[in-house]
């Protein structure tokens, strides 16, 4: 039984398979049947030979000639590939209208001649690797805006929309290919110019971008070459002069006085030649592709390309690294060196010769100095650099994170006739004179770039303060309430609220005025071994370490000071030193103000 049902059900399931794909076969063949009655013209582009439009007066005709596509007949130019290609679209995409059949012509007793056909509008021939297929375009019909077209020598006859007469070309002219040069400007690889400024070969390299390297080896500005190719990409042939020329100076175009080539990543390049103005039109010049034989009109405005001086094409950078993708920054200058790297987060770190954080906005004044930077004359002759030393005074190197790319300036001593300074970029021969009038002394310094904020203590971190100076040793605590406490080293005190306050908030936000030394040989010197104060803040917490900062001796912008376990002397301003040195308790007897 189970046999039987099992037959049963395979044969139902192969009889429902054999039906889909019946519907399938029938529906492909439907949809190619509707498309064989409603479409006119079938013309394959990938297999286009030839592609002919007869006129009464003119012809215009299209050949594929080993792949390159021509029109002109005898006097052949080059086609634009992607204005046939359209123009073929748009053929194939007309339908027919009303049909007339040969019994209907013989039932009206009407001759295929009084729809236009013994002298038509125009006569297309396509020629493809299938053969040769003919439509001839009668005059328009009465009503509807249609035109009258049959197929070679079928008997029927189809209406079609009038825009058919738009489509057609009716001189050579329109399909004549106008591109000055093919593909995209992204595409190329090298340019070579030839002008009013000599000869420049420019080489694009994937990595560093532009480089000259005719007739010097130099940066080239990449945002110019990109202008450049632009504006070429722009021009395109407006008139048709003439085809098979055997003599290009009667045009001015027989040598290589003006010219422009353009190299693409594959290989290929094209080379257009500029010649003399043409005299009956003073808004053009001649010019001609070194791979054709043909003469066509420009704008003359492709001369102001070609009148050039190679300083146009330098690049006036002095840091070619973007300031966003800077990572690391090295400085050189005798002996001395800096290393300052930055972090995943973006904050900077001196790293060499000492390691701390560094201050930002250092930092970025440091890097928007180089970035402003210019170069404001070229220097490439090379014996000027004879007498030149063969070190540089100072080395500065940034390094870009992602990229690798290092970006390296050597300061080489001399200057120019305004102060500006010497300079010569990476692996560049030549010294180049620069906006800027100095380095600063600090450039090299680790105590340039150091953050200002020496010490930070949360309020609520404090657990103890000593204070200790000629008025001797002052102690309070901080209760579980947040009030301070004398410790009671002496029974007639009290703390003055007001000066603890000011203390524990100038603790909260401690900076340096300016640093002086990290490391300092002689600690007398600055007043620390026998300090005008020393303050302790003890830290709640086991984890927590306490701090000690020492405050020396008096200058003319405020005090000495070093916090404990760093090395690093700084100075405090005034202010913050009465803040941080008020009397933090009074005699129980006297009033709670804090003595000066």
């Amino acid at each position: 039984m189970k046999g039987r049902t099992t037959l049963i059900l395979f044969v139902c399931v192969v009889l429902a398979g054999l039906f889909i794909w019946a519907m399938e076969v029938y529906r492909k063949r439907a949809t190619h049947q509707f498309v064989e009655q409603i479409q006119l013209f079938k013309i394959d582009p990938e297999n286009l030979l030839a592609l002919r439009f007869e006129y009464s007066n003119t012809v215009v005709e299209c050949t594929n000639e080993n792949g390159v596509w021509m029109t002109g007949g005898a006097n052949a130019g080059r086609a634009d590939v992607g204005l046939l290609n359209r123009g073929v679209a748009a053929l194939n995409s007309l339908g027919k209208g009303t049909v007339i059949t040969a019994d209907e012509l013989q039932a009206r007793g009407v001759d295929p001649s009084e729809f236009g056909f013994d002298t038509p509008h125009v006569r297309i021939t396509a020629i493809d690797t299938s053969g040769r297929r003919v439509w001839l375009v009668g005059r328009r019909a009465a009503l509807g805006k249609m035109v009258y077209v049959k197929q070679g020598d079928a008997d029927e006859i189809y209406t079609v929309t009038d825009r058919l007469l738009k489509m057609l070309p009716r001189d050579v002219s329109e399909l004549r290919d106008r591109v000055l040069f093919a593909g995209e400007p992204a595409s190329i690889r090298r340019v070579e110019i030839r002008g009013s400024g000599g000869f420049v070969e420019i080489v694009k390299d994937q990595k560093s971008g532009w480089r000259i390297q005719q007739p010097v080896s130099a940066h080239a500005d990449q945002t110019k070459m990109a202008t450049f190719l632009d504006s070429m990409y722009r021009f395109r042939v407006e008139k048709f002069i003439a085809d098979n020329v055997s003599d290009f100076a009667v045009y001015g175009l027989q040598g290589e006085t003006r010219q422009v080539s353009l190299g693409a990543a594959d290989g290929t390049a094209r080379t257009v030649v500029i010649g003399d103005g043409i005299p009956e039109d003073a808004g053009y010049v001649y010019a001609r592709r070194t791979d054709e034989a043909s003469v066509y009109g420009f704008n003359k405005d492709i001369l102001d390309l070609l009148e050039f001086e190679l300083d146009d094409f330098r690049d006036r950078r002095v840091l070619a690294v973007p300031v966003g993708d800077i990572a690391s920054v090295t400085i050189s200058h005798g002996t001395e060196r800096l290393e300052m790297v930055r972090g995943d987060g973006g904050d900077w770190q001196v790293t060499k010769p000492v390691r701390w954080i560094a201050c930002k906005d250092e930092i970025d004044r440091l890097l928007k100095t180089w970035d402003d930077a210019y170069i404001v004359d070229f220097n490439d002759a090379a014996g000027e650099l004879a007498d030149e030393p063969a070190e540089p005074v100072w080395t500065v190197s940034f390094g870009a994170g992602d990229s690798g790319q290092t970006n390296v300036i050597y300061v080489m001593s001399g200057s120019g006739p305004g102060g500006e300074l010497k300079i010569r970029r990476n692996d560049e021969q030549a010294d180049h004179l620069i906006n800027l009038r100095e380095i600063p002394g600090e450039l090299a310094d680790p105590l340039h770039y150091k953050d200002p904020l020496v010490l930070q203590v949360s309020r609520n971190d404090i657990q103890k303060i000593s204070l200790e100076t000629d008025r001797g040793t002052e102690v309070v605590s901080q209760q579980p309430d947040g009030s301070f406490e004398a410790v009671a080293t002496n029974a007639d005190v009290q703390v003055s609220a007001p000066a603890v306050e000011a203390l524990a908030d100038a603790l909260g936000h401690v900076m340096a005025k300016r640093y002086v030394a990290y490391n300092p040989g002689d600690l007398a010197f600055y007043g620390m071994v026998s300090p005008v104060a020393t303050l302790h803040i003890g830290l709640a917490g086991n984890n927590q370490i306490g701090h000690v900062l020492v405050i020396g001796k008096e200058t003319e912008q405020g005090n000495y000071a070093m916090v404990q376990g760093r090395d690093v002397v700084f100075v405090l301003d005034r202010l913050d030193v009465r803040r941080l040195t008020g009397n933090m308790v009074v005699s129980s007897g006297g009033d709670a103000e804090t003595r000066k």
